[in-house]
């Protein structure tokens, strides 16, 4: 049986945004005390486990404002496309799954091969290909070819004749926001599969140091992941977004679990409903005032009235929406449809916003949720938004300027890849120095305004005295090397102790 005291000493312990050497002492799952500077370790240690941090630092256990924890885990499951470097590359690797030379578990479940998380922006060329191709060289069993982003997809007829999404049968097998904002299709699954992607994904966001945050789930995915949570005993401090397009019904039993909100004893309620206002810089179908590069603009998915529905849909089951929102004009139908309705509206992603938008967004009842991650992988020179969009990519992400501006933000990783400390490089290192944060910031943005603006009930987020004891501890590269969870250790690459 553990000890019930554990005592982190010589540590460099960030509370109040600042760090302040001295020692940290956990009893009960919460922190008994915080001693500072070099006086001891306050009592007597008697038969506590004593870890010495060694200066290393202390901080709150992070929190992820927009994942798919459970859609990444399931993804786990199919076809892995991230490492494919080329068009040929992606085909080749179907290729083998197709033909049998390498096995694929989900395929083998289902007889559909789905592969998942293309990157083309890594590639020479666009990822492109036809309807004709796609059966021409799949005759016999379904197929699926998704992007990182979820916003495109290449399809073949043995596919959409399963799954209607309402896309025509034409030359081209490109599915998008257009087609499937109602139905993205999912793979069926059991509780087999669900567990296995609950603790899959769990076990990897210990790793990176989170201990919680917002997770968004289809409807048709939320009765297996709440039984996948409580079968697994919970293990994240979590709130939930469910995709319902700003229509609620209760056809896969979404009423039911919305009465389990009203319980005290509920630790995954349901805080927000998610609709889309467009789609994704890669998919170019994010809604901006300039032109792609390729000539291409897009209107947003949803007109003011639109929005102002969603809220309104919202509001009446007393849960906030979240809007999915990457480009100006579709920021422009956010801020007009919810002008009027004193309601909090969580806005997602904000990779493009003008300067007349930000005083408006600066009201108190806007939060808006960005993506550092988005600003490293795809932010550079001669990356994913320069590609798309030109000499425009140096003014995407301006975490800095919204602050400054003194809007509302707070940070998540949209899973792609998940891993806080490793997305703040593309805050802290933003190719516009006007956009950049310090680590300390963005460690706030990743744990106390993330946890805030999730909603999440007996949440942390901070490094207290009588708080919940969720906190890291990183190695000397600002790594994870320790994370505790309900002040019990969930997660350590550091075996030794004092």
């Amino acid at each position: 049986m553990r000890n019930q005291r554990t005592i982190l000493k010589n540590a460099r312990i960030m509370t109040d945004n600042t760090w302040k050497y001295g020692h940290l002492i956990i009893s009960e799952g919460r922190i008994e005390d915080i001693i500072l500077e070099r006086r001891g370790t306050g009592s007597s240690s008697g038969d506590s486990d004593i870890i010495d941090c060694q200066n290393r630092k202390v901080l709150p256990g992070l929190y992820d404002g927009h994942m798919h924890l459970f859609e990444y885990g399931l993804d786990s499951m199919t076809v892995d496309l991230s490492i494919a470097r080329s068009n040929d590359e992606l085909l080749s690797i179907m290729d083998k799954v197709h033909s049998g030379e390498v096995r694929n578990e989900l395929f083998e479940r289902t007889g559909i091969i789905w592969g998942t998380g293309y990157d083309d922006s890594m590639y020479p060329e666009t990822m492109s290909i036809s309807l004709k191709d796609m059966d021409s060289r799949y005759p016999e069993h379904p197929v699926l070819i998704r992007r990182i982003c979820g916003h495109i997809s290449f399809a073949n007829s043995s596919f959409l004749d399963i799954y209607d999404v309402g896309a025509p049968k034409t030359k081209s097998s490109r599915l998008d926001d257009r087609y499937w904002r109602n139905s993205s299709p999912r793979f069926i699954i059991d509780d087999e599969m669900a567990q296995k992607a609950y603790t899959m994904s769990r076990t990897l966001l210990y790793s990176k140091g989170v201990v919680g945050g917002v997770e968004i789930l289809s409807k048709d995915r939320l009765l297996h992941f709440t039984k996948s949570y409580e079968k697994c005993q919970g293990g994240l401090n979590l709130s939930l977004s469910i995709i319902n397009n700003h229509t609620i019904d209760d056809g896969n039993g979404l009423d039911r679990i919305l009465q389990k909100n009203k319980e005290e004893s509920n630790e995954c309620p349901i805080r927000f409903i998610k609709s889309f206002a467009d789609g994704s810089i890669g998919a170019r179908t994010a809604s901006l005032s300039r032109r792609y590069s390729d000539g291409t603009m897009i209107g947003p998915l949803l007109d003011p009235p639109g929005v102002k529905k969603a809220i309104i849909d919202s509001k009446e089951h007393d849960l906030l929406p979240m809007i999915h929102c990457i480009g100006d004009l579709a920021l422009d139908s956010v801020l007009s449809g919810s002008k009027n309705i004193e309601w909090p509206v969580r806005v997602e992603h904000v990779e493009v916003i003008r300067d007349d938008q930000m005083d408006k967004l600066t009201n108190n009842k806007y939060c808006a949720c960005l993506q550092p991650n988005f600003s490293d992988i795809w932010g550079r020179e001669n990356g994913l938004y320069h590609r798309n969009l030109g000499e425009h990519y140096m003014i995407m992400n301006r975490f800095k300027i919204m602050l400054d501006k003194g809007i509302n933000i707070c940070f998540g990783t949209d899973m792609m890849p998940p891993g806080p400390l490793e997305a703040l490089k593309g805050a802290v290192g933003h190719p516009v120095v006007r956009s950049r944060i310090s680590f300390e910031k963005g460690i706030e943005l990743f744990s106390e305004r993330s946890c805030n603006n999730s909603y999440i009930m007996n949440a942390t987020g901070t490094i207290y005295k009588g708080k919940r004891a969720d906190i890291l501890i990183l190695d000397r590269s600002d790594m994870v090397e320790m994370l505790f969870f309900k002040g019990e250790i969930v997660h350590n690459t550091k075996k030794e102790r004092c």
